[in-house]
């Protein structure tokens, strides 16, 4: 719908809490803000839409499904971190499955681990050094 989403981390000392905005991409104006309740975002904070552009995942330190019309985040996340360094995150434009980078210690060879769109896991590859970027082709 040519809306821009903005995942901010916020200032905690400013008392800005991080979220997630929608901002109208004609009158620049933030339409809808979704204020997250905490500031600790994880290292790798990441954002990945379904191919229709009506589900925004996110990657706070777990990942969250959020359809895109309804008026609340998600309290729960579809896929647990679980002691897992997630540091990437893509959707498959193809056949929508969810695939989070595993970064592990940021100096072995990562993981990627991809999951049906509820969360499933569905298969685990071994990648090189802190995965954080995943392209499809």
């Amino acid at each position: 719908d040519n809306k821009l989403w903005v995942y901010c981390r916020g200032a905690e000392e400013l008392n800005e809490p991080a979220g997630l905005y929608c901002v109208n991409t004609t009158t620049l104006e933030v339409e809808r803000s979704f204020d997250f309740s905490n500031y600790d975002l994880g290292f790798g904070t990441r954002l990945a839409f379904s191919s229709n552009g009506e589900i925004l995942y996110y990657l706070k330190e777990d990942v969250y499904k959020f359809v895109l019309n309804e008026t609340a985040l998600p309290i729960e996340p579809i896929i647990e971190a679980g002691g897992k360094t997630f540091y990437s995150l893509a959707v498959n434009p193809v056949n929508e499955t969810v695939i989070v980078g595993d970064a592990i210690d940021y100096a072995q060879k990562g993981k990627v681990y991809i999951y049906n769109p509820n969360g499933e896991l569905l298969k685990e590859i071994e990648a090189g050094v802190i995965p954080s970027q995943i392209v499809f082709y």
